[in-house]
């Protein structure tokens, strides 16, 4: 929790008369209240001082009412766990009860500020983004081996250097989760909240939630650090959980950013819809981004590792991308005829696991850096009824940037001209829940 930037926000806070009553009142008999930080729906976050040492700590309080049963008996026990485990500089917790009809945990003051606060300035390097994935994925290392979920792993929830290189990250705020499931019509979350939600975690498939659901919202966090925005989102919440659920993250290197391939692959294993088909471990990743780090650290620009090899595998994962030299080399021939306005189509054959998409990726990848945009898609044999189904990804990337930008829609609608109303007409068929409105 970054005090100085918290306490900036607590100034704009406008205080009625009830939440007044929170200053200066003396929470578990020695923690008083100084200053509302935040108030959402049921929970306020303090600033107290610890009257035991006079030193500055952070409370979260929320009302005992909005849990379950279950869930205060399951904070309970997590709590006192946490209690007793040292992950970062401190305690994730320091101290946890009741007050009245509120349930509190009291957590140390964290210097810097929130990893969404500096994202918010742009993407980081990938060594920075190694920083945090360490300091990420061991906090939750020590939370599963205790038997403890995060539940709600986002940058909000990242303390980070505030200014020059990125050498310091901590996880915080474990816990005061009321439910890992949303019903959108009944609590309606923030967006952004929802964009780090698992598909189990938010109640899309039939799978319990697990360590794998920390770890694909883990994923996310890396995804965002090194694109600088996270890989799915929207307008709204229904919107953003569709392409959880549906929509496949874009490889990093596919968007033309110098990310190693096989931190790439680390980012993807995190993100696979089926929980059963990520990493297993905390654990397992740890050791990838150690391994990635020191052969970066030793000018390895591209580290020769096999992903996965530490982890508990349960399902057959997709093979690495290996060679492949003469291949790239044709096909980045055909790209420059392609630049000279010589078009055409290329078909690409290979057995089952032969590295076709890698081999796509890469050349995506080259293809990008030299200042094209490329827009993929696929289609499946089990697909036939929906002879279109190739376009979709295209259309899904398309109409997702045209959102976040205005002036590339303008520029569509105006070359497309007398076409534009078919052309929205196809789309709008091309794939469950696509549209493409032109007005």
């Amino acid at each position: 929790m970054s005090l100085s930037d918290d306490v900036t926000d607590a100034s704009l806070i406008a205080l009625s008369p009830t939440e007044g009553m929170h200053v200066g009142r003396v929470i578990g008999g020695r923690y008083q209240a100084l200053q509302i930080l935040k108030k959402g729906h049921d929970k306020v976050t303090l600033l107290a001082t610890d009257l035991h040492g006079s030193t500055p700590v952070v409370i979260k309080t929320a009302a005992a009412g909005s849990f379950s049963a279950t869930a205060r008996m399951r904070l309970e026990y997590e709590a006192t766990v946490l209690s007793k485990l040292k992950i970062g500089p401190s305690a994730p917790l320091l101290d946890h009860g009741y007050a009245g009809d509120q349930l509190y945990l009291v957590m140390p003051v964290i210097p810097g500020v929130t990893l969404q606060a500096r994202l918010s300035q742009g993407p980081i390097s990938v060594m920075e983004t190694i920083t945090v994935g360490r300091a990420l994925l061991t906090g939750l290392r020590e939370a599963h081996a205790h038997g403890v979920l995060h539940r709600d792993v986002k940058p909000a929830n990242m303390m980070v250097d505030k200014e020059g290189p990125l050498q310091n990250a901590v996880l915080l705020d474990f816990g005061l989760m009321p439910s890992v499931n949303i019903d959108v019509s009944i609590r309606n979350p923030e967006v952004g909240t929802a964009q780090y939600l698992s598909p189990e975690a938010a109640g899309l498939l039939d799978q319990d939630v697990t360590e794998c659901s920390d770890l694909y919202s883990a994923g996310i966090v890396l995804f965002e650090c090194l694109a600088g925005h996270p890989p799915f989102q929207g307008n709204s919440v229904g919107e953003v959980l569709r392409q959880h659920m549906a929509v496949q993250p874009p490889e990093l290197r596919s968007l033309g950013l110098p990310v190693p391939r096989v931190l790439d692959e680390v980012v993807q294993r995190l993100l696979r819809k089926d929980p059963r088909d990520r990493y297993q471990s905390a654990e397992a990743v740890v050791a990838d981004i150690t391994l990635i780090a020191d052969a970066l650290q030793r000018g390895e620009s591209e580290p020769d590792i096999v992903v996965g090899h530490a982890d508990r595998r349960r399902t057959l994962t997709e093979p690495a991308f290996v060679g492949r030299g003469q291949e790239l080399t044709v096909l980045d021939a055909l790209w420059k005829r392609t630049q000279a306005g010589q078009g055409g189509l290329v078909l690409l054959e290979a057995l089952s696991g032969g590295g076709k998409t890698r081999l796509l990726v890469e050349l995506a990848l080259g293809c990008a850096q030299k200042g094209a945009w490329v827009l993929r898609g696929q289609g499946v044999d089990q697909a036939a009824q929906r002879p279109f189904q190739v376009l979709t990804g295209m259309a899904e990337e398309l109409i997702t940037k045209a959102h976040a930008e205005p002036a590339l829609a303008d520029r569509i609608q105006a070359g497309l001209m007398e076409q534009a109303e078919a052309v929205a007409a196809s789309a709008s068929g091309v794939g469950e829940g696509i549209s493409l409105k032109c007005d």
